[in-house]
């Protein structure tokens, strides 16, 4: 099932909030990530932990950083391996024109930045789970806040 639209791509990225990219491959144009997101996947089998998700003819891909220190200033990394060597905690996704922000932390303490935002332009998103079940975004979106909903409830027990 293909998600299509900057702000259906960027919304995943919402959905996917405290999830963390843990792998990334890049196979003919498209961007593959391991997001680990356990509250969510359990949700569906409980021994999941991520999501797959696909991003087609993927382009313009940078991310500019949050210096740790105030006397930093910001820098831009292209290089895919780079962006991705520190894992990033996904906090939100924007739409911003044709392009797709997404707000993310790092904690890693081999990098000199707290964190940034992730740019890239995608055709369309295909998100499947650690069995191979795609999921369309209504699905998702569904399966997000029912688990919010649920976490409201429990005042915010996982």
């Amino acid at each position: 099932m293909n998600i299509e639209g900057t702000g259906c791509i960027a919304n995943l990225f919402s959905i996917f909030h405290d999830g963390s990219i843990c792998h990334t491959n890049i196979v003919n144009g498209n961007l593959v990530l391991q997001i680990e997101i356990p509250y969510l996947a359990k949700r569906i089998n409980p021994t999941f932990k991520r999501f797959i998700l696909c991003l087609s003819n993927i382009r313009g891909v940078r991310f500019t950083t949050w210096p740790s220190n105030s006397e930093m200033q910001p820098s831009e990394i292209i290089d895919t391996d780079l962006i991705f060597r520190p894992q990033l905690e996904i906090l939100e996704g924007v739409a911003i024109g044709d392009a797709i922000q997404v707000i993310c932390s790092v904690t890693s303490q081999n990098c000199d930045y707290c964190g940034g935002e992730l740019y890239f332009q995608a055709d369309f998103a295909h998100v499947t789970d650690e069995a191979g079940h795609p999921y369309s975004f209504s699905e998702l979106c569904s399966l997000s806040s029912d688990y919010w909903e649920e976490w409201s409830r429990h005042d915010g027990r996982h």
